[in-house]
């Protein structure tokens, strides 16, 4: 996972919004309790437990805390549904940042340090987690819905394929009329020629096609079909090759894989 130019330019911005340099302390707390739990709301959670703690007892402390809880607390605002992955991330590279460009402790006295608000002797974040919880969680659930949704079917199609796979419509009724073919060709004569229904074997396409047949001696290719024994396959047929035929679509030619189930 990795951060864009516009997300490190953010985390710039948040960086130089940042006074205390003892921020990265409790920024590094936050990181930590998130790779251990999981969850970003009970970071949140830590930083405001700390308010109260020994680990913030003087004022400067507490400035740092309340910078650190708050920036936590916009974040997992600003993106409800925000990963563990990465806040961990951005947690990282913003102790990174404030390093770099917050002013150092020593530079300030600490009367000089403007006061957080202790209104009530609560921390000035956070007071609102388990809301923020709630609004997580139907988040997550909303995401999970989408997720076990199927995802749409496509629109059907508008128009035959240059090339398509085609079969009989009905096998019977082709097994029959190359049978009778071959009968009358033992007994000397010609065979008459008929037309077949064909049809597409992607369903999606047969609406396209319910014009369709082959024609038994006008069709290159189907007088191969009289003298094949078996199920009868599947053959290709080119929407260049279609004529108009008795108020049918007949294929000129047939391009057949012999000894292919159909």
């Amino acid at each position: 996972m990795t951060l864009s130019k516009e997300d490190m330019q953010r985390l710039e911005r948040d960086a130089h919004a940042i006074e205390s340099r003892s921020s990265v302390t409790y920024l590094a707390d936050a990181q930590r309790c998130l790779h251990d739990t999981r969850e970003p709301l009970d970071a949140l959670a830590l930083l405001r437990v700390l308010w109260g703690s020994s680990h913030a007892k003087r004022e400067k402390q507490k400035a740092a805390l309340q910078d650190a809880g708050r920036w936590l607390e916009d974040r997992i605002r600003r993106e409800i549904d925000i990963s563990p992955e990465r806040l961990e991330l951005e947690l990282g590279w913003l102790q990174r940042l404030v390093a770099v460009h917050s002013a150092s402790e020593t530079d300030l006295e600490d009367d000089d340090r403007p006061r957080p608000r202790t209104d009530n002797g609560g921390a000035p974040f956070g007071a609102h987690v388990e809301q923020l919880r709630a609004k997580r969680n139907a988040a997550a659930k909303r995401e999970a819905r989408h997720e076990d949704s199927p995802a749409p079917s496509p629109p059907p199609p508008d128009r035959l394929p240059d090339f398509f796979e085609a079969r009989f419509v009905s096998w019977q009724e082709a097994l029959e009329a190359f049978k009778t073919a071959r009968k009358r060709r033992k007994q000397g004569k010609l065979p008459k020629n008929r037309l077949l229904d064909v049809v597409p074997v992607a369903a999606e396409l047969q609406p396209l096609a319910a014009d369709l047949a082959c024609s038994m001696f006008g069709t290159a290719g189907m007088e191969q079909l009289i003298d094949h024994d078996g199920e009868l396959p599947t053959f290709q047929i080119a929407v260049a090759d279609l004529v108009s035929r008795d108020g049918k679509r007949v294929p000129s030619r047939i391009m057949l894989r012999l000894g292919a189930g159909g």
